[in-house]
C-alpha cells in the first residue's frame, strides 16, 4: 500500500457511519487509534507506519 493521508473527519464517518464536526471527530477517533496502536505493538514494523498529523488526521506510510 502506498503512503496515504486520512483526514480525521473521513475516519469518523467510516467508523461511525455518519458525518461529524471537525471538533467532534478527534474525540471519537482518539480512543480507537489508541487501541489500534496498542494492538500493533506486537508488530513493530506496522506500528511505526501510522503517524499522527496534529489536528488534521493520520498518515499511513507504505512499505519502505
Amino acid at each position: 500500500m502506498p503512503e496515504k493521508f486520512f483526514p480525521i473527519v473521513n475516519w469518523s464517518c467510516w467508523f461511525q457511519g455518519y458525518d461529524t464536526s471537525q471538533r467532534e471527530a478527534p474525540e471519537i477517533l482518539r480512543p480507537l487509534v489508541s487501541r489500534l496502536r496498542h494492538k500493533l505493538e506486537k508488530f513493530p514494523a506496522l506500528s511505526e507506519r501510522v503517524a499522527s498529523v496534529r489536528g488534521t488526521g493520520y498518515f499511513y506510510e507504505g512499505e519502505k
